[in-house]
């Protein structure tokens, strides 16, 4: 089974993707594998390389390859699309590369959550310039209030971590990918989570989707 992940920024989607790994699902999230390519130097990620050195988008011919190979040699049969869906004129290039190797989304789940509280989880955090952990202000604050628990350090808040930047960043993505969900909706695999519950809220409802999708194949 293969599940599609869509939320915005700060819905717990990334959190939820690591969870359903521990339980036996491949994690295939855009951002690891560009790092892993990289890291690993291979014609790929070099070719990846080059477009993140420039401050470019990675075209999404390239996105799509290193999907199609990972995605092929996934050991597990479950697994989690991650950020790989974000626009709409993705969805058919995508569908076309999983059905070049016998493969399709069979749901999808969108993790609701509105921008008020996308906006509370994102622009809380600050990050230690030295060893660069992250505090969240409200749900994992310092020991002492603006300074890293570890080193002593001040800490900082990052330029697309502060409330205008992430504001704009949450209407560029509903933007994007409003009609995703839409046309995912439409065709009725679409699941709906709320994502303001607790972690552990959402990893119950998710597990007894799970479920009941394992059911019905």
């Amino acid at each position: 089974m293969i599940l599609l992940f869509v939320g915005p920024k700060g819905s717990g989607k990334d959190t939820q993707t690591q969870l359903l790994e521990s339980s036996g699902f491949a994690n295939i999230s855009t951002g690891s594998l560009f790092r892993q390519e990289m890291q690993d130097n291979t014609e790929l990620g070099m070719k990846s390389k080059q477009y993140y050195d420039a401050g470019k988008l990675v075209p999404d011919e390239l996105v799509l390859e290193i999907l199609k190979k990972h995605i092929s040699k996934a050991e597990a049969d479950d697994i989690v699309l991650n950020g790989v869906v974000r626009t709409l004129e993705q969805i058919k290039p995508t569908e076309e590369m999983l059905a070049s190797i016998e493969k399709k989304i069979d749901k999808v789940i969108y993790f609701n959550l509105s921008d008020e509280e996308a906006v509370k989880r994102l622009a809380n955090r600050w990050t230690c310039p030295v060893c660069n952990t992250v505090y969240h202000t409200l749900f994992d604050p310092p020991k002492v209030a603006g300074v890293c628990d570890k080193d002593g350090a001040a800490l900082l808040q990052r330029a697309d971590d502060k409330p205008d930047a992430v504001k704009m960043r949450l209407s560029e993505d509903r933007t994007k990918t409003g009609p995703v969900v839409d046309h995912y909706r439409e065709i009725g695999i679409l699941h709906e989570i709320d994502g303001s519950k607790s972690i552990e809220e959402v990893a119950s409802e998710l597990h007894e989707l799970i479920k009941v999708f394992k059911e019905q194949q």
